[in-house]
């Protein structure tokens, strides 16, 4: 399997679902702490794996998804560089950005954009560590789950 680290150039994505995004639009920083089955990292899709346009981008992220993404949800974009600088003076915590392709298997098509995000500390079930609030300040776009068009700010 390739494992590349993603440059600051890139773009990731993540879905968000509905509980995790405040009345206000923003997102709550839980909405990037890895779940206990996240062994390996928190699991995100670099946009630069498919081709432009970025509807191209997110219909592809929609269609390869592995996860069941709920209309009131929503696939949250950051910048790879602006969470290194964000988070560079988090003591404890160096992050890693690693492309990371699924495979096609009996379920699902092959995922060429799959990454990782390994190094966010482990909390308590109940606690998020300061850097997944730091990775929702990071936040440039809001993406509707469904092919529309991009959520307001």
């Amino acid at each position: 399997m390739s494992c590349n680290e993603l440059l600051d150039e890139a773009n990731i994505v993540k879905y968000i679902r509905p509980g995790l995004i405040e009345h206000n639009g923003d997102l709550e920083g839980r909405a990037f702490k890895p779940r206990d089955s996240d062994t390996h990292g928190l699991s995100v899709d670099w946009l630069g794996a498919f081709d432009l346009p970025k509807s191209n981008q997110l219909a592809e992220v929609r269609r390869r998804s592995r996860i069941c993404m709920k209309p009131r949800g929503l696939i949250a974009e950051v910048n790879v560089g602006d969470i290194r600088t964000k988070t560079a003076n988090v003591r404890s915590c160096t992050l890693e950005f690693v492309h990371d392709p699924q495979a096609a298997n009996e379920r699902y098509v092959c995922n060429p954009a799959h990454s990782l995000i390994k190094g966010i500390p482990k909390t308590e079930p109940d606690e998020v560590h300061p850097v997944c609030d730091l990775i929702a300040d990071c936040v440039v776009g809001k993406h509707s789950t469904q092919n529309k068009s991009e959520l307001p700010d």
